[in-house]
């Protein structure tokens, strides 16, 4: 073995490792470049790699006081301020309140300043409704009234794709389930199914939003009567197969707009890949219409007619 070709090798990987530092590459076994040298299909998940994954509640939509089948009204966050107006509670109220109830999230005041736990998704309508009621002390207020008491809850699950929470007090024979999840799973239970002109409306709406690449969830809520709470309000179920409680004719109370944008830098990112004959895929459990939108600014479609 020629005693010069050991050390014209490390030499040599040496700048080789410099000029993929210079590069921000880095590498722990050699083997990775040689995949990624061979890579021809790229495929990320969308929330928290090609988006922020810090979900902001940009919309609410309500229907108009005739109902559904009338239209629905979209509310915006106020431009520079960030924030839904007071004056708009009287007409976000409901949805507020029901997104309040039907909620997996938390917050606290640490230090002054308001504190949210869970999952994204949650902390974002939970921080929207909060800011309508006028804040956590007025959601302190809305939690301990007794016929909010939450009694039963279903969480949220891939199967079902809707969360249900009951609330009130069984003494007083009368109480109240809200139902929070996908739209097209939500819309199934309520009444609006059976109405061609409310659908219309509804997913009119929707589709404006998700064309903003807004992710959509529904909420609906349904008074218990008396006969309709089991016996010792012994709630029971997982789905809609198997509850001992009518899971139908629910009202359908609203939508709520969710914004995860894109990170700084990933179109730019996706043009680089691509130039390089690398085809990037986006994975996501999102909306088509959705998705489409969001994959449009990120350069991943050249325009909305791409599959």
């Amino acid at each position: 073995v020629p005693e010069g070709l050991l050390p014209t090798v490390t030499i040599s990987l040496m700048i080789a490792s410099e000029q993929m530092a210079k590069k921000y590459v880095l590498v722990r076994k050699i083997d990775a470049v040689e995949t990624l040298g061979c890579v021809s299909v790229f495929c990320s998940d969308k929330t928290g790699t090609l988006t922020k994954g810090e979900m902001t509640v940009q919309d609410l939509a309500v229907p108009l006081p005739g109902g559904p089948a009338e239209g629905l009204k979209v509310y915006n966050r106020e431009p520079g301020a960030n924030v839904f107006t007071i004056k708009e509670e009287n007409m976000l109220g409901d949805v507020a309140l029901c997104g309040i109830l039907n909620n997996a999230a938390n917050f606290r005041i640490e230090n002054g300043a308001e504190a949210f736990t869970g999952s994204p998704t949650e902390v974002a309508i939970l921080r929207a409704c909060v800011q309508v009621h006028g804040g956590p002390g007025a959601v302190r207020n809305i939690k301990s009234k007794l016929e909010n008491d939450n009694v039963f809850e279903i969480p949220f699950n891939s199967e079902n794709k809707w969360m249900l929470t009951i609330h009130g007090q069984p003494s007083r024979s009368h109480m109240f389930a809200v139902l929070k999840g996908a739209p097209d799973r939500v819309l199934k239970f309520c009444t609006v199914a059976k109405d061609g002109a409310a659908m219309a409306q509804i997913e009119t709406t929707m589709s404006d939003l998700m064309s903003q690449a807004r992710r959509v969830l529904c909420i609906a809520k349904r008074s218990l009567g008396p006969s309709e709470i089991p016996d010792g309000a012994k709630f029971e179920g997982t789905g809609p197969d198997d509850c001992n409680f009518p899971m139908k004719d629910f009202e359908f109370v609203g939508l709520y707009g969710i914004e995860d944008p894109p990170k700084e830098g990933v179109a730019e990112a996706v043009v680089k890949a691509q130039k390089a004959g690398v085809k990037v895929v986006m994975v996501t459990g999102d909306h088509p219409d959705t998705a489409r939108a969001i994959a449009g600014r990120i350069n991943i479609l050249k325009d909305s007619y791409d599959d």
